[in-house]
């Protein structure tokens, strides 16, 4: 059990020093850095759980707890950094909600947020993010999409046909 503890411990320990990097400006939502700061806490985990098992004397280490505690850590690890990433790519839910709070005393109008909605603001954002991504091209005229774009939307299609869902945003 203490494995385990341990393993929800360094997690924390892992977001903390990640907040921290991020609030001092040496990484912001970079993949290959999330996952070197994960390695990093995973190895002094190790090393802890090694010093502290050499200590104690022999048999004191359980090898299947140990292992998993670890593999606990990493996929925890893993699902964090993947919804770090997708942090800056706000839902179209979540910029509604942003905008109403904005509003005098976070309140709007039926009108104001069909108006809101409307405009090019909640769209244009989106648009200039596929393109920066190259997933789209603009040539003044029309969107056409990259064969990066292509291949994510077959990917999401299929994905959509295997669970017989609907496109939804």
């Amino acid at each position: 059990m203490i494995y385990l503890i341990l393993g929800f411990v360094f997690f924390c320990v892992f977001v903390i020093s990640h907040i921290l990097c991020a609030r001092c400006g040496l990484m912001n939502v970079q993949l290959s850095r999330l996952l070197f700061l994960s390695i990093f806490w995973l190895v002094v985990y190790a090393a802890i759980v090694q010093l502290f098992d050499v200590a104690a004397g022999p048999g004191m280490r359980s090898a299947p707890l140990l292992f998993t505690s670890q593999a606990l850590y990493f996929l925890i690890c893993l699902t964090y950094i993947v919804e770090c990433s997708l942090v800056p790519y706000g839902s179209p839910s979540m910029k509604i909600l942003e905008w109403v709070s904005r509003q005098a005393d976070a309140e709007a109008t039926h009108g104001q947020l069909r108006e809101f909605l409307a405009g090019e603001k909640l769209i244009q954002t989106r648009l200039e993010d596929l393109i920066a991504g190259s997933y789209i091209h603009f040539d003044g005229a029309r969107y056409r999409l990259q064969p990066r774009g292509l291949r994510i939307a077959r990917l999401m299609k299929a994905y959509r046909g295997i669970l017989r869902r609907e496109a939804g945003g």
